[in-house]
């Protein structure tokens, strides 16, 4: 039987895409949050990533924690390190739901002087 989806061009693999490939890393990258560290992804383009990201996200919140993706192309380059902290700590509320429970102009303003 030929599924018409089952190959995608371009973007993120869905969870359990037919076509994602596990690798060792997954294992690795997984228990690594698992137990609280800080771990990062970095390859070049086209080799995964985003896939990744997708699979460890959902297999992570199955787990119970609590995941939220950062774009940090929406933060900007060309920022000052006020607004790059700014852009981040918005990026988190955003991914997280937050924004409308937490006013962030007030919450960033209580906390100008760290």
């Amino acid at each position: 039987m030929l599924d018409s989806n089952y190959y995608k061009v371009g973007g993120s693999l869905e969870y359990q895409h037919p076509t994602y490939v596990v690798r060792q890393a997954d294992a690795q990258l997984y228990q690594g949050l698992m137990n609280g560290e800080f771990c990062y992804v970095l390859n070049s383009r086209q080799m995964g990533k985003s896939s990744l990201r997708v699979q460890m996200t959902k297999k992570l919140k199955v787990q119970g924690v609590k995941c939220a993706a950062i774009d940090m192309t929406r933060i900007g380059s060309h920022v000052t390190p006020e607004e790059w902290y700014g852009g981040l700590v918005s990026e988190l509320l955003r991914g997280f739901r937050l924004s409308r429970k937490i006013n962030f102009s007030n919450w960033w303003r209580d906390r100008s002087v760290l």
